[in-house]
C-alpha cells in the first residue's frame, strides 16, 4: 500500500514497543509470563500498569521468534488481518504470499491459512496481542472464532485490560492457560526505592509513606516520585493520600495545590481540550497566554506535555485533566466563554465536528441548529456513524418534522457505518412518513439521495442515473443544500467515469464547481478535486489528472475521510494515469490497495474496477490463465452476495479483454450482447464486427470524436495506421499524436503500438531529438524488444477450426464423428489437435477439456 499516515501507524504496532529511558527492569516477574509452548498468558490490569513494557522488556530475553501486534478500538477484521500478516512477515520473511493474491478473505480464513503456515515451518513462536480495544460484545465471537484456529506451536499472549467472559474455555482446550493480572503488577517496596535511587531521590521515611500511598501503582508512583522530584519534600501529601479513597485523584489534587494559582488557573482554562496547539492556546488564554510557560509546564510532565506530532502542540495527562474539568465547572460563566471562542475558531478553520462538540458543551441550542448540518456531514465523512446516530436525538427535538429530521439523522448515520441494508430500510421509512409532513418534497429529495450510495456500490449505474435526476440536483427545484448536492454529483461522476462518458463527467464538474462557490465546506472541495481529476483523466490530460487526484488525496488524509466519503477515486484516477505514464508497478500496487481499501468500506463498483485494471496488465503480458483466475474469483464471490445488483456487468467488462487477446470472439460476442451499450462495449463490438466481417473496424476508427486530446491521439494513430504504407502521410500523423502525447504526458498509449508504429516513433525521435520523443522512443526500442521475446513464450490463441473441434470434445463424440461432423479428414484432425493441445499444455483428450474449461473457453 501507499505510504501515507494510517499506514505509518500500521507498521509501528506490528513492533515490539520500545522500553523507555527511565524504566525499571523487572526481571524478577519473567516467570510469570513463561507457559508451555501451547499455552496462553493473559496480562489483564487497568491503564497504569505497565502491562505493555513488562511484556516488551520480557520478549526481548526470548529466543523464539517473537509475533507483536497492538490493535484499537477502529480496526476492522480485514485490518487486523493485515497488520497480523505485516507483523508475522517482520519475523519471516516473505511469509504468506497468497494474503494479496488470494483477496479477499475472511478474517477467520487468514487466521486459519496462518496458522496452517507457521505450523508447516516447524518452528515454536510466541505471538503478543496487545489488544487496546474498549470491551465490546462482538469482540468475544470474534476471539473465540480466531483463537479457536490458533496453532499448537505458538505460545499465545494477550494483554488486556479487562477480561473476556467465556475465553478460558475455548483456550483451555489449547493447553495451560496462566494470568498475571494487577497484584502482580504492582511495584514492590523494593522497586520503589530503586525507581526512586535511579532517579537520585533519597527516599526519607516520610517519602516511602508518601509513595505506598500509590499502593504499588505503577502510574501513580511514577507521578509521586516526579512530584517528589520537584519539591524535594513529600509536604502534607501523605496525610491526604492516606486519608482518601482514590489516592490518584488526591495526589492529583496535591500536584495542583503546589502550584502558584496563576498557573492553575491557565491550565483550567486549557482543559477544556484534550490536547491543544499554540494557536488553540493563544484563543483560549489570550493575554494569559505566554510560550515559554507553557513549555515550562510540559517539562516538568505532570500537567500536559508536548505531543510527538511535527505539528505541535500539547497533550493532557488524563487524569489531571479530569480534575482540571471539575474545577472549571465551578467557574460556569467563564467555561461557556472558552467553549463559545472555541467554536468561532472551528467554525472558521472548517472544522463543523469540533465546532458543534463546543456548542453543545457551552448549550447553545441556536449555534447547535446553525452547525448541525455541517458537522453532520464531516461526522458521515470520518465514518462516524455511532457519533451521528447519537445526534439524532437532538434532531428530533425539532417541533416542526421532529420524527422525520431525526430519522434523516439515523440514515446519514447508518450510511457512515456503511449498513446499507438497515439504512434502505430507514429510507424506506421515511418515504412512508414524508408525504404527511410539512415539507415532503425536501424527505423525498433526501431519501432519494441518500439511496444513491447503496446503488452506486451494487453496480445498479442506470438507477444512479435516475436518482440522480430525482433529487433535482442542480435545478431551482432541489430544496438539498449545495454540499448535499455535490455529494450527489461526485456519484455521478464516478459512475459515469467507470463508464467512460466524457461529456457527463465534464457536465458533473462544471456543475459541483459552480456549487462550490455557494460553500466553504472541506467535504465539497475535496470531491470537487476528485471529480476534477476524473474529468481531465477521462479528456486524456493525464499530467493535470494526476496533479489533481494528488491534491484531492492529500485532502482525504489530511480531513480523515472514509468510507462512502473516502479516497478511492482520487486514487484510482492516480493508478490510471501511472499506468498511461508506464509505471505499472507503482499502478498496480495502488489498484491492490484500493481493492484492500474498497473491501473493507463495501465500494463495491471500486473493487471490480481496480481488478480490471489489474487483469488487463496481466493479459497484456501474457498471463491469460491468472487473469482468468481473477475473473473466476470475481464471479464466485458476487454470487454469494444476498442483495440485488449489477456487478456482473463489470465483471464482463473485465473479461472481454481477455477474451479479445484469446481470440474467443464467441465468448466476446456473448459478453457484448449482455453489456450496457457504453464506449468499452461499442470497442469490443467493433472487434468482434471485424472478425466476422462485417465491417472494417478503421471505419469506426476513423469516426471517433476529435474534441479531447485522448480522442485526438486515437485519430492521429488511427490515420498513421491506415497510411503506414505511406511514409509521408504516416509519419505526418504520427507527428500529431506525439505533439499532443508530449503535452498531456501520454506514454503507454504509444508504447502498446505495433512495431511498425513504434518504427515511425524513432524516425521521428531521429529527426526531432526533444526530450519526450527521445525517452519515448528508447521505451519504444526496448517494448519492441520485450515483444519478441514474449512471443516465444506466451499464451498462444486457438484458431477458430481448433476452437470449433475443442468444443466437440467436449461433448464425448468420438474423434471419427467429429471428423465428419466438421467435414475434415482424419489427418487433419490429428493435426489439429496436436496444435491444440500443445498450445493449451494438454497430454489429451479429457485433459484439454478440463484446462479449457478453466480457462472459461468452455
Amino acid at each position: 500500500m501507499p505510504g501515507d499516515k494510517n499506514q505509518q501507524i500500521t507498521i509501528s504496532r506490528t513492533l515490539i514497543p520500545n522500553l523507555p529511558p527511565e524504566y525499571l527492569s523487572r526481571k524478577q516477574l519473567f516467570p510469570l509470563f513463561d507457559n508451555e509452548i501451547s499455552g496462553t498468558t493473559f496480562v489483564i490490569a487497568p491503564a497504569g500498569f505497565g502491562k505493555t513494557t513488562v511484556v516488551a522488556e520480557w520478549v526481548r530475553h526470548q529466543e523464539k521468534g517473537v509475533i507483536w501486534l497492538t490493535v484499537a478500538n477502529g480496526d476492522s477484521t480485514n485490518e487486523m488481518s493485515a497488520m497480523l500478516i505485516a507483523a508475522t512477515r517482520r519475523v519471516i520473511a516473505n511469509f504468506a504470499p497468497w494474503f494479496e493474491s488470494d483477496q479477499p478473505l475472511r478474517a477467520t480464513e487468514v487466521v486459519r491459512r496462518w496458522g496452517n503456515e507457521l505450523l508447516a515451518t516447524g518452528k515454536e513462536f510466541i505471538f503478543v496481542l496487545d489488544n487496546l480495544r474498549s470491551a465490546e460484545s462482538e469482540d468475544v465471537d470474534i476471539a473465540v472464532k480466531l483463537i479457536e484456529q490458533f496453532p499448537s506451536n505458538i505460545h499465545f499472549v494477550a494483554i488486556r485490560n479487562s477480561e473476556i467472559p467465556g475465553i478460558y474455555g475455548v483456550l483451555s482446550s489449547r493447553g495451560p492457560i496462566k494470568v498475571v493480572s494487577t497484584n502482580e503488577l504492582r511495584f514492590s517496596e523494593l522497586e520503589i526505592e530503586q525507581y526512586a535511587n535511579n532517579l537520585g531521590i533519597d527516599l526519607t521515611p516520610e517519602a516511602l509513606e508518601l509513595i505506598r500511598a500509590g499502593s504499588g501503582w505503577p502510574a501513580a508512583t511514577s507521578l509521586l516520585i516526579a512530584h517528589l522530584q520537584a519539591e524535594g519534600k513529600p509536604s502534607e501529601i501523605a496525610r491526604i493520600m492516606s486519608s482518601s479513597v482514590e489516592p490518584l485523584r488526591a495526589l492529583v489534587m496535591i500536584v495542583l495545590e503546589g502550584l502558584d494559582e496563576s498557573i492553575i488557573d491557565v491550565c483550567e482554562r486549557l482543559s477544556v481540550l484534550e490536547s491543544f496547539t499554540i494557536e488553540e492556546a493563544e484563543i483560549l488564554l489570550e493575554d494569559l497566554y505566554s510560550y515559554d510557560q507553557l513549555n515550562s509546564i510540559a517539562h516538568q510532565g505532570e500537567i500536559f506535555s508536548p505531543l510527538p506530532d511535527p505539528q505541535g502542540g500539547y497533550k493532557f495527562s488524563p487524569m489531571v485533566r479530569q480534575v482540571l474539568v471539575e474545577r472549571l465547572r465551578n467557574r460556569g460563566e467563564l467555561k461557556v466563554k472558552l467553549h463559545q471562542r472555541l467554536i468561532s475558531h472551528f467554525e472558521n478553520v472548517g472544522e463543523p465536528s469540533a465546532a458543534i462538540e463546543h456548542a453543545f458543551l457551552a448549550g447553545n441550542q441556536e449555534k447547535i441548529t446553525e452547525l448541525f448540518p455541517n458537522a453532520a456531514r464531516f461526522k458521515q465523512a470520518r465514518g462516524r456513524g455511532g457519533e451521528l446516530r447519537r445526534w439524532a436525538q437532538f434532531a428530533g427535538m425539532s417541533p416542526v418534522d421532529g420524527e422525520l429530521k431525526r430519522l434523516t439523522v439515523d440514515i446519514t448515520g447508518l450510511l457512515a457505518d456503511l449498513d446499507f441494508r438497515l439504512a434502505m430500510s430507514a429510507i424506506s421509512k421515511l418515504k412512508l412518513m414524508a408525504e404527511s409532513s410539512a415539507q415532503p418534497e425536501f424527505f423525498r429529495q433526501f431519501a432519494a439521495a441518500a439511496s444513491i450510495y447503496s446503488a452506486i456500490s451494487l453496480g445498479k449505474f442506470i438507477q444512479v442515473e435516475e436518482i440522480y435526476k430525482e433529487t433535482l440536483a442542480g435545478t431551482d427545484l432541489c430544496q438539498l443544500g449545495p454540499d448535499d448536492q455535490i455529494n450527489l454529483l461526485r456519484v455521478l461522476a464516478t459512475k459515469r467515469y467507470i463508464w467512460n462518458e466524457v461529456e457527463g463527467v465534464d457536465e458533473a464538474f462544471l456543475l459541483s464547481q459552480k456549487l462550490c462557490k455557494e460553500t466553504s465546506l472541506a467535504t465539497s472541495h475535496t470531491f470537487l478535486l476528485a471529480i476534477q481529476a476524473m474529468s481531465l483523466h477521462q479528456k486524456g490530460e493525464y499530467r493535470r489528472a494526476y496533479e489533481a487526484a494528488s491534491l484531492a488525496l492529500n485532502q482525504y488524509h489530511r480531513n480523515r475521510f472514509v468510507g462512502n466519503h473516502g479516497p478511492l477515486d482520487a486514487m484510482y484516477v492516480m493508478g490510471r494515469c501511472l499506468l498511461e505514464f508506464s509505471r505499472p508497478q507503482e499502478a498496480l500496487a495502488l489498484f491492490e490497495k484500493i481493492r484492500e481499501m474498497a473491501y473493507q468500506w463495501k465500494q463495491w463498483h471500486w473493487f471490480f474496477n481496480a481488478d480490471k485494471h489489474i487483469i488487463e496488465y496481466l493479459t497484456y503480458k501474457g498471463n491469460q490463465r491468472e487473469a482468468l483466475e481473477r475473473i473466476k474469483k470475481e464471479r464466485e464471490f458476487v454470487s454469494s452476495f444476498d442483495v440485488e445488483h449489477k456487478l456482473d456487468e463489470i465483471i464482463d467488462l473485465n473479461e472481454m479483454n481477455i477474451r479479445r487477446n484469446l481470440k474467443d470472439f464467441d465468448r466476446l460476442e456473448k459478453l457484448v450482447n449482455r453489456a450496457p451499450n457504453i464506449r468499452d462495449t461499442q470497442q469490443f463490438r467493433m472487434a468482434v464486427d471485424e472478425y466476422r466481417g462485417r465491417k472494417n473496424v478503421h471505419d469506426d476508427a476513423r469516426n471517433l470524436p476529435g474534441k479531447y486530446p485522448r480522442d485526438q491521439i486515437w485519430k492521429h494513430l488511427t490515420e498513421a495506421s491506415l497510411n503506414i504504407d505511406s511514409d509521408q502521410l504516416a509519419l505526418l500523423a504520427m507527428q500529431k499524436a506525439l505533439k499532443i502525447g508530449s503535452e498531456v504526458g501520454a506514454k503507454e498509449t504509444f508504447l502498446r503500438q505495433r512495431d511498425e508504429m513504434g518504427n515511425l516513433i524513432i524516425r521521428i525521435a531521429n529527426d526531432y531529438p526533444t526530450v519526450y520523443n527521445e525517452e519515448l522512443a528508447t521505451a519504444m526500442a526496448a517494448r519492441m524488444k520485450e515483444r519478441g521475446s514474449n512471443m516465444t513464450v506466451g499464451h498462444q490463441a486457438l484458431t477458430k477450426r481448433e476452437l470449433e473441434i475443442l468444443r466437440q470434445l467436449s461433448t464425448g463424440r468420438t474423434l471419427t464423428v467429429i471428423a465428419g461432423e466438421l467435414h475434415i479428414s482424419q489427418n487433419t484432425m490429428k493435426t489439429h489437435l496436436k496444435n491444440l493441445y500443445k498450445k493449451l499444455g494438454a497430454d489429451g483428450r479429457n485433459d484439454a477439456v478440463e484446462k479449457a474449461k478453466a480457462l472459461f473457453l468452455l
